[in-house]
C-alpha cells in the first residue's frame, strides 16, 4: 500500500508544478535528523505537503519513496514552499556594515535591505552599525554596533541567540539566549535591552512589560524599569532598579538613545542617505495638502514610516483609512478612499517599529484625483471629543492608600485617542491600547498624586490621590 501511494504521488506531481521554475529560486536549508523521510518533512515545514516531489527536484536523495529514512543531510527546499512561521524573520533597516551568513557556512557576507533571514542564519554589526530585523510574529529586534546574533537557532529552546554586543528587543514572543542566561517575555508589549561583555556576562534592562531570567537552573521575574546582571556559570540575583544598573564600558551611549527611542522619545542619530537617493516622505500620491502636515510631523525625529488613519469621527472609531507607509514610498488612495470629509492623523513610526504619539486630528476634503484639501466651511462630521473625565480610570491608586516603599509606580487607562496624561507635572506615556503609567518618589506621611488627562482641543480633567508612606 506505501509503494502504491508513493507511485500514485510521483505520477500525479511533476507535470502540476513544472511551469514553476522560472526566474531565480530561493532556497533554505533543512537538517535532515534521525528517522527523518521526505514525508515527515514535507508534512513539518512545507504548507501543501503533497508538494514533496519538488524537493526531489534540488536534491541528490538516496531513493524517490516519501517514506523512506533519509541519511543525515542538508537538503534544500524553496523558500515558497515552506510554512510561513518556518521562515524566520526580515532585516528591515540597516546602517552602515551588516553582514550575514548561513548556519552551514563560514563565510560573511554583505546584508540587504528587506531580505530575509532564516533558521539558523547569523546576523553582525560593525562599529557604528545598526540593524533592525522583524519577525513573522511581529516582534522586532534592533542590534546594537559591534554585536552578533544566530536567529532561531536550530535544536535549542530560544529564537534568538545573543553571542556579543547589544541588542534590543520589542514583543512578547521571542525567547532571547545569551552565554549566561535565557530570558522569556511574559507579557505581549514586553520591550527590553541586553548587553553581552568580553567575559560573556549579561546585563538586562526591561523597559515595559515583565521577563523571566534563567540561568543555572533558577528563575527570576524582572518588571519594568528594572535590571539585572548575570554572571556566566552563576545563578541570578535580585533585580534591582534600572537605573541603578550601568551598561556595559562603551556602550552607555547606544544604549540610553536605543531606550529613549524604545519609550517614544527617540534620540538616535542616523547617517541618512542623499536626499536624491530616495523620494522624501511628501513624495507619497494621493496625500495632497497632507504633506505639509507630514513634513510638520516628521521634523526632529528619525522615523522609519508613518501611519496614516482618516475617520469619519473625531474619535477614529470609524475609520475609512488605516494604512502603514516606508519613508519615501507612494500612496494613492484615490482606489480606497471615496470623495468626502474626513478627519486625518498620522502616527510616526521610530526607528525600532514602535507607534509614537498621533498628530491632533485636522478636518480635510478628500478628491480622488487632487487628493486632501483643507476642509472649508461647513460641518464637521462629528462634534468635538468628549469630556476626558469620562475617559480615563485608574488602577493604581484606585483610591487613596498607605503604602510600605518610597517608589510607586502610579497606573491607568485612558479611552480615546487624542488625550495626553501627565502625572504630578511629568508627561506619562500612553501606549496604543490608553494605558499608561508613570513612577512617583513619596515622601514619609501623605503625598498627593495628581493625574491630569487633557484633550486635544485643551480641555482638562483632573484626578487627585492621597498615598501615605509609612518607612
Amino acid at each position: 500500500m506505501r509503494t502504491f501511494a508513493a507511485a500514485l504521488l510521483l505520477s500525479l506531481a511533476p507535470a502540476a508544478f513544472a511551469a514553476e521554475d522560472g526566474g531565480q529560486t530561493v532556497f533554505q536549508d533543512i537538517v535532515v535528523k534521525p528517522g527523518d523521510t521526505l514525508s515527515t518533512i514535507s508534512q513539518a515545514y512545507l504548507k501543501d505537503p503533497t508538494r514533496w516531489d519538488e524537493i526531489l527536484k534540488h536534491n541528490k536523495m538516496p531513493a524517490r519513496d516519501p517514506f523512506v529514512a533519509l541519511p543525515g543531510m542538508v537538503i534544500r527546499v524553496p523558500v515558497r514552499l515552506i510554512k510561513e512561521n518556518l521562515r524566520a524573520a526580515k532585516l528591515v533597516y540597516r546602517l552602515n556594515e551588516v553582514l550575514f551568513r548561513k548556519k552551514e557556512t563560514a563565510a560573511w557576507s554583505p546584508a540587504a535591505s528587506n531580505m530575509e533571514l532564516f533558521r539558523g542564519d547569523w546576523l553582525r554589526t560593525g562599529k557604528e552599525s545598526k540593524a533592525r530585523v522583524q519577525f513573522l510574529t511581529e516582534d522586532l529586534l534592533v542590534l546594537d554596533a559591534s554585536s552578533m546574533v544566530e536567529l532561531k537557532p536550530k535544536n535549542k529552546n530560544s529564537d534568538v541567540e545573543l553571542r556579543g554586543g547589544g541588542a534590543y528587543f520589542g514583543g512578547g514572543n521571542s525567547k532571547v539566549a545569551t552565554p549566561s542566561l535565557l530570558i522569556t517575555p511574559k507579557t505581549k508589549d514586553t520591550k527590553y535591552s541586553v548587553q553581552v561583555n568580553e567575559r560573556l556576562d549579561t546585563r538586562v534592562k526591561v523597559i515595559e512589560g515583565q521577563t523571566t531570567v534563567e540561568a543555572e537552573g533558577r528563575k527570576v521575574d524582572v518588571n519594568a524599569d528594572q535590571g539585572i546582571e548575570v554572571k556566566l556559570g552563576e545563578a541570578p540575583g535580585v533585580p534591582i532598579p534600572a537605573d541603578s544598573l550601568p551598561d556595559f564600558p562603551g556602550r552607555s551611549a547606544d544604549f540610553a538613545d536605543a531606550i529613549a527611542s524604545l519609550k517614544g522619545k527617540s534620540k538616535m542619530k542616523v547617517s541618512l542617505p542623499p536626499a536624491s537617493a530616495a523620494p522624501a516622505v511628501g513624495a507619497a500620491t494621493g496625500l495632497g495638502a497632507l504633506k505639509k502636515e507630514l513634513d510638520r510631523v516628521s521634523v526632529g525625529e528619525p522615523v522609519s514610516g508613518y501611519r496614516l488613519q482618516a475617520a469619519s469621527d473625531r474619535a477614529f472609531t470609524r475609520m475609512a483609512v488605516n494604512r502603514v507607509f516606508e519613508v519615501g514610498a507612494k500612496m494613492d488612495l484615490s482606489r480606497s478612499l471615496a470623495s468626502g470629509r474626513y478627519w486625518v492623523r498620522f502616527i510616526p513610526i521610530d526607528l525600532l517599529g514602535g507607534e509614537g504619539k498621533p498628530s491632533a486630528p485636522k478636518l480635510y476634503d478628500f478628491n480622488p484625483r487632487s487628493g486632501f484639501t483643507p476642509a472649508s466651511g461647513g460641518a464637521a462630521p462629528e462634534a468635538a471629543a468628549a469630556d476626558p473625565s469620562r475617559l480615563v480610570s485608574l488602577s493604581r491608586p484606585a483610591a487613596d492608600e498607605t503604602v510600605a516603599s518610597s517608589s510607586y509606580r502610579a497606573t491607568g487607562k485612558v479611552r480615546g485617542d487624542d488625550l495626553s496624561v501627565t502625572i504630578n507635572g511629568v508627561t506619562a506615556r500612553v501606549d496604543e491600547a490608553g494605558n499608561f503609567s508613570g513612577n512617583v518618589t513619596l515622601r514619609p506621611g501623605a503625598n498627593q498624586i495628581k493625574i491630569v488627562v487633557t484633550d486635544s482641543a485643551g480641555a482638562t480633567a483632573t484626578v487627585v490621590r492621597t498615598v501615605t508612606y509609612k518607612p
